[in-house]
């Protein structure tokens, strides 16, 4: 009886879980569709204003919510944005926070420089989380990275 309670509030919950643009989608679709220095650059900032802009319409409970609606298949993109771009707005009481904090650095020093190392790094620490189930996402996000160190020796 109490579980079927805690069933209907959970649901209940994610029902009212306040929806994030498609826009914040075709933003990071532009991230990883233009495979330079330059671009990548005015693209995550950019995607960092339009998730800055929804972001503010989600309470920590929200938040925590939102990796209820995650299977290992099915992943919640917002929540995939999140970890990877913006973990420093993960809820506190995450304990993965901090892990995905440390990937956060990582990226940054990659994208200061965009040296091979860093961008292996970064790579490396994301690919922990995840074993051999890398989200098509994150593959995306990779694959435009390596993309950027070639063309960057290359020059």
């Amino acid at each position: 009886m109490y579980y079927k309670i805690i069933i209907t509030f959970l649901f209940w919950g994610l029902a009212s879980l306040p929806a994030y643009s498609s826009e914040l989608d075709k933003a990071f679709k532009k991230l990883i569709s233009n495979c330079n220095q330059k671009d990548f650059v005015i693209n995550l900032d950019k995607s960092q204003e339009v998730f800055d802009r929804d972001f503010v319409k989600f309470t920590p409970g929200n938040l925590n919510l939102l990796r209820f609606k995650e299977t290992a298949k099915k992943k919640n993109m917002l929540w995939n944005y999140l970890r990877i771009f913006f973990p420093f707005h993960i809820p506190k009481s995450d304990i993965t926070k901090s892990n995905y904090m440390d990937c956060y650095l990582e990226f940054s020093k990659f994208r200061t420089d965009f040296s091979e190392e860093n961008n292996s790094k970064w790579q490396v620490c994301l690919r922990a989380f995840y074993r051999d189930s890398l989200p098509e996402f994150e593959k995306k996000i990779f694959k435009c990275a390596d993309q950027i160190v070639k063309t960057k020796t290359k020059q």
